[in-house]
């Protein structure tokens, strides 16, 4: 008796359990491909989010930018995606509820966040924001007017509650690389550069010497501003100070296509380490943000020099006359582009790729160093190449110190001139060996 007496207790337990697990468990009834919401994502104009800790921010359209209203603080473009993207054609994972007195167990009482969005056929679309579910991948929501509960993916709700900079945008010199087409840079110490743009790939610097500058370099200046962001604000009230801005360490001036000049300006360094005071000439905001970009302003001429010194794109070259005078190998040809082609001379089509690879090469053809005139020696490669901007005349010379890596391997190294020696460097062979293999196609294809 004893024996059945535990059993039943025991069974009465487990019973107890299982009715308690089932009334506290919640209950959602799964809807299928349940819309909450539908429109155009580029339909929102305004989204208003009020808050229970007392921070409402509304972020608006205007002339195609976004701000926060009552401030002059743009808003941030990947916020402004967010709303736009996770509330568009919104589905809900499942029905909780319909009972609104159990709104506060899902955060949706005094708690909650309030969103209201304003579309441009003058919709209104509101919802509540509440807690997160209990595995944390779902969070609760209550669209307006209604008394229905859901829960929908977390990324559609969990950035509402986010510090009031997410919603700024973070970024400090809004422009394109495209536009720029001249750039003045000012030092503290009295130094100043210069640099104008040729076309999309080439810049020239113009002060304080004449002398083409790298694309590479211009290209990593700007995008090393343009990818700025600000760490932190300065207070309003805080404005007011200095922060070395009157006179900056550096001021850059962008010259752009549109007519538009925007001026970036860097001070003092602040007390957060490795970081410095920003700020737009003529905007009021001060940003603080990491200064390592000043190391891309530590100019030379050395580092700011042309190492693309054929200086023309592979799509430019129109014809390309060679002649190789070496022990092993000597011919010359001629190779000309026309209707998409190459053609020999003769107009016989050449086969395979070693054209387009001569083209390449002499547009990549990036010099290992700048050295005197006068070193060339015999030419065993000269070459003439005709372009839609201009001509070349490239001449290869004697065999230069060889560059050995760190395991001792050897890398054959020529001088080389181009315009008949009006400047000398020493480069690899990459050219030269391509040379040699359209003379070696041409020769075959005479036989």
């Amino acid at each position: 008796m004893k024996e059945l007496r535990g059993t039943i207790l025991a069974l009465m337990f487990f019973g107890g359990l299982v009715t308690y697990y089932y009334l506290s468990e919640e209950k959602p009834i799964t809807v299928k491909e349940t819309k909450l919401f539908s429109f155009e994502k580029h339909d929102v104009i305004k989204a208003k989010i009020i808050r229970p800790d007392g921070l409402n921010i509304t972020i608006y359209e205007k002339d195609s930018k976004w701000w926060i209203e009552e401030t002059n603080h743009r808003a941030s473009t990947t916020m402004v995606n967010r709303i736009r993207h996770q509330l568009h054609d919104l589905e809900a994972r499942a029905n909780v509820t319909t009972d609104q007195g159990e709104s506060k167990l899902y955060g949706l009482g005094k708690s909650a966040i309030k969103v209201v969005l304003n579309l441009k056929d003058g919709r209104e679309i509101s919802f509540l924001a509440g807690d997160p579910n209990p595995t944390g991948v779902s969070y609760y929501i209550q669209p307006l007017p209604g008394n229905s509960i859901y829960t929908v993916k977390k990324s559609a709700l969990d950035y509402y509650s986010a510090d009031y900079d997410q919603f700024r945008d973070q970024r400090i010199l809004r422009i394109e690389t495209k536009d720029v087409e001249k750039i003045n840079v000012g030092k503290k110490n009295g130094e100043n550069w210069s640099f104008s743009r040729i076309d999309e790939t080439r810049w020239n610097i113009l002060a304080p010497f004449e002398e083409r500058t790298s694309k590479d370099i211009m290209r990593t200046l700007i995008g090393r501003c343009i990818a700025l962001k600000a760490k932190q604000y300065v207070d309003p009230d805080e404005q007011k100070k200095d922060y070395g801005l009157q006179n900056p360490l550096l001021k850059i001036e962008f010259v752009l296509s549109t007519g538009v000049t925007k001026t970036l300006m860097i001070g003092d360094k602040s007390e957060l380490d490795g970081f410095s005071y920003f700020k737009i000439e003529d905007e009021p905001i001060i940003y603080i943000a990491k200064h390592g970009l000043l190391e891309e302003f530590d100019f030379s001429a050395e580092k700011l020099r042309n190492k693309r010194v054929v200086d023309l794109n592979e799509s430019e070259i129109t014809s390309m006359k060679i002649r190789l005078r070496e022990e092993e190998l000597s011919g010359e040809t001629e190779i000309n582009f026309a209707a998409g082609k190459w053609f020999w001379k003769n107009g016989n089509p050449v086969s395979g790729s070693t054209p387009r690879r001569l083209a390449s090469g002499l547009n990549n053809l990036e010099v290992l160093e700048f050295v005197d005139k006068g070193e060339l020696g015999d030419v065993v490669l000269d070459l003439e190449i005709e372009s839609t901007v201009g001509s070349r005349h490239v001449q290869y010379g004697q065999l230069a110190e060889p560059y050995i890596n760190n395991e001792g391997r050897e890398y054959p190294r020529r001088y080389m001139t181009i315009e008949d020696g009006k400047d000398s460097y020493i480069v690899d062979e990459h050219v030269l060996g391509v040379a040699r293999d359209a003379i070696r196609e041409f020769q075959r294809a005479q036989k």
